[in-house]
């Protein structure tokens, strides 16, 4: 008898582990199904609001594109509270999870680049390039979260292009350290892009290294014969004092 104990023991442990495994499967999955509907509708309405205020700015509207890009981030960190912790964990069929939280924290993410555009826009009468740094900043943080689950080409080229940005905002602020500093992260996640190499050699060539700016210049070039690059060392030859603007960058994608 107590040897057919021992031998169906760990038979009966393995039944009620089991069985507490689909139990609480089970229940994480009635809490996804109860909360999805309401994250998605709460994300609508924070992309609703996030455009909103992209047009504000498309009109110079600047201070109420800045109040509603505002209302725009309480809405995205209201959301936040429907996404179950370590649900994904549990909830392998069904409704794509992994999916909806990249796609929301990617349109998370894009409201802080916009709110960094608003600030550095040339027409904006109080800019504020703090501000900007910030915003970047917390967008790279933002993206992290949507690339937990779902990593991609794409979650790297957004990310690469930000911390190039940054860099660049560093190097309006004659921040040279932290600019090269950010310029060799974005080199990390896509080696030797060329609008990288081409705003990397300008931090080099205005912190007095013009050498180091030349050798990046050249090698963003041998890339890409149209990168930035090109058009700098036109400048640069003509007149080393020749003013640079801050790194422009198109639409609401973060791409160079």
């Amino acid at each position: 008898m107590r040897k057919s104990m021992i031998v169906f023991l760990p038979i009966i442990v393995i039944g009620i582990l089991a069985g507490l495994h689909f139990h609480l499967r089970s229940l994480y999955r009635t809490q996804f199904e109860n909360q999805f509907p309401r994250l998605r509708d709460c994300a609508i309405k924070a992309r609703q609001v996030k455009e909103d205020g992209i047009k504000l700015a498309n009109t110079l509207k600047f201070d109420r594109a800045v109040a509603e890009l505002g209302s725009a981030r309480d809405f995205y960190q209201y959301c936040e509270v429907f996404f179950p912790t370590g649900l994904s964990a549990f909830y392998n069929s069904g409704r794509d999870l992994d999916g909806a939280r990249k796609a929301f924290y990617m349109d998370f993410s894009d409201l802080f680049f916009q709110f960094a555009l608003i600030q550095q826009a040339e027409e904006n009468q109080k800019p504020d390039l703090d501000l900007a740094l910030g915003a970047i900043s917390m967008a790279i943080e933002t993206i992290d979260k949507a690339c937990e689950a779902v990593g991609d080409d794409y979650c790297v080229s957004r990310k690469q292009s930000y911390f190039t940005i940054l860099g660049d905002m560093y190097r309006v602020k004659k921040d040279f350290k932290r600019a090269v500093n950010m310029f060799k992260q974005a080199d990390t996640l896509k080696p030797d892009d060329p609008a990288n190499l081409s705003f990397w050699g300008l931090s080099l060539f205005e912190s007095g290294d013009h050498k180091g700016a030349q050798k990046k210049w050249e090698r963003a070039v041998a890339k890409d014969p149209n990168a930035p690059a090109k058009e700098m060392i036109r400048q640069y030859a003509v007149s080393s004092n020749a003013p640079r603007p801050p790194l422009k960058v198109r639409g609401g994608e973060g791409e160079l």
